[in-house]
């Protein structure tokens, strides 16, 4: 142990307290002090509970063990807890070593998952000097704000394909260019997948990786976690995925939509997703992805998407989806400036996993 640290448990160095503030009963109550919940900002009311800035912990439900440092004259809801630094430690500090310890790891409860100070609390952590963890705060303050100010960079970028967007084409649903109007199934041949795999299998089935509704995000695919099942020799052929492929999700959050751009690949698709491909070249891929983007923000898609428990976006109804039709030279045009948007977004997306890396480190070098 470096010389004037010292081992304290959690509530050696801070005090909690409860909130008894319920959303439904503040709904009426307006003013200039701000109140946070699990989720952010909830609303302004006339009353604060705490006078100086103070650190909040999400108890239970979504997000638990989430902690976050909030403003002076500020209030949380019931479903947190406020936690204050005792005297002679930093609150950057506090916040840095609860997080540190992962408040996640300790939670209980299969309906609502909830977490308490009295099983935390008993942690062991080092301490330095109050310099040393002011010196520690600043170090990761700073990378802290690098990782936040590369996330806006990269909310910018996406604001600027939308401006882009509209500015070539305008609103998905109004049209206000005249564009002529076509449906879906004029311009893409569409299939979905294959139903998950529960029949026996054939010695001559090949075990193939494949992409669920969970792998198909906004404009990406992600192939950090795909799962298995046999697929025939005809069924490799069937459920291929080609360079180009729309990938639409069919349930979820219905319409979500993604462009396949990998080649060779052995991963197939499954149910969840439909495969759409262009055809006789008449439209872009990547102007596609972002008009279907758009038109789900707007409600675009509203009626033609059935919800029972959860969305569902059948062939059926995918077919008839209207798409306007710019002339293809103007797509690709749009496409050009998508793929220099992206190219300055995969920069910062590298320079930012690296920083988080960083920080990864660091808080591992002071915590762990």
């Amino acid at each position: 142990m470096k010389e004037g640290w010292e081992y304290k448990i959690i509530a050696e160095i801070c005090d909690k307290a409860s909130s008894n503030l319920a959303q439904n009963k503040i709904e009426n109550i307006d003013g200039q002090y701000p109140v946070y919940g699990a989720s952010g900002f909830v609303k302004t009311i006339d009353f604060f509970h705490r006078e100086k800035e103070y650190i909040g912990v999400v108890k239970d439900g979504s997000g638990v063990g989430r902690v976050n440092i909030y403003p002076a004259q500020s209030s949380l809801l019931g479903t947190m807890q406020y936690i204050i630094p005792k005297e002679g430690f930093s609150l950057g500090f506090v916040a840095y070593a609860l997080k540190g310890l992962n408040l996640a790891s300790f939670a209980s409860g299969a309906a609502i998952p909830h977490i308490y100070f009295k099983d935390y609390g008993k942690c062991k952590i080092n301490v330095p000097p109050l310099t040393e963890q002011e010196r520690i705060v600043s170090e990761l303050d700073l990378l802290t704000s690098i990782i936040n100010k590369q996330k806006e960079q990269l909310k910018e970028l996406d604001s600027l394909a939308q401006s882009i967007f509209y500015d070539m084409f305008g609103d998905p649903i109004e049209n206000p260019k005249g564009w002529e109007i076509k449906k879906w199934v004029e311009l893409f041949d569409t299939r979905l997948g294959k139903m998950l795999d529960r029949k026996k299998q054939v010695s001559s089935d090949k075990l193939c990786p494949y992409l669920a509704n969970i792998n198909v995000k906004w404009g990406c695919v992600d192939l950090s976690a795909l799962n298995e099942m046999t697929f025939s020799d005809n069924e490799i052929k069937e459920f291929q995925l080609e360079k180009g492929d729309l990938l639409i999700c069919e349930g979820g959050e219905a319409g979500r939509c993604a462009i396949w751009n990998f080649e060779n690949s052995n991963i197939k698709f499954q149910k969840a997703i439909h495969r759409a491909r262009i055809k006789n070249n008449m439209i872009n891929n990547v102007f596609t992805c972002y008009y279907i983007m758009f038109l789900k923000r707007e409600g675009g898609l509203k009626d033609y998407i059935s919800k029972a428990t959860i969305e569902h976006l059948t062939g059926v109804k995918l077919n008839t989806v209207p798409v306007f039709l710019p002339p293809l030279s103007l797509q690709q045009s749009f496409a050009s400036k998508i793929e220099a948007i992206e190219a300055q977004k995969a920069l910062i997306t590298k320079s930012m996993e690296e920083t988080q890396r960083l920080f990864d480190s660091r808080m591992d070098y002071w915590f762990a």
